[in-house]
């Protein structure tokens, strides 16, 4: 799999840009306190309640990914019961929050796979996997969501194209 650095888009659009259908598995859904290091990401305050949402998507045969989202419950009342499997976040935000997406700014590391990072993605525990966090701004400049993403690193290139 290949990816524009500078357009990581979302994970819907992408697979739709592909004539492909998403196929993605929520496996976190809870609302739980910020830490200094997601209210800094966020904007918010610590202990400010959040919604963390964790899904496994499909990127090509024999390849997932793992995204795991955090979102203010202040900014987004009740989103933790409109996910489900099927959902397209940025859809969701847009359609029922009215969140226009704006820039995202991305930091690109490569780590070891932690057991339950090797779990999701099927890597051996400590193999290499990029690691993406993404905060995600509005067009007015204000945070929407922070998210952190992990991809096998011997499945997934990045490509930069201005």
């Amino acid at each position: 799999m290949v990816r524009n650095l500078l357009s990581l888009d979302s994970y819907t659009h992408y697979r739709e840009s592909l004539g492909e259908r998403p196929e993605r598995h929520v496996v976190k859904n809870e609302i739980v306190m910020a830490d200094s290091r997601i209210a800094e990401e966020l904007g918010v305050a610590e202990g400010a309640e959040v919604f963390t949402l964790g899904r496994v998507m499909l990127l090509s045969p024999g390849n997932s990914g793992y995204e795991e989202s955090i979102y203010s419950v202040d900014l987004f009342p009740q989103l933790n019961q409109l996910v489900n499997d099927d959902s397209s976040m940025t859809k969701l935000l847009k359609e029922r929050y009215g969140a226009t997406m704006g820039k995202d700014r991305n930091m690109i590391n490569v780590v070891s796979a932690t057991t339950e990072i090797a779990e999701l993605i099927n890597v051996g525990v400590a193999e290499p996997v990029y690691q993406v966090d993404k905060t995600t701004f509005s067009n007015t400049g204000s945070r929407l969501y922070h998210s952190t993403m992990f991809y096998d690193a011997r499945k997934v290139s990045f490509v930069v194209e201005n």
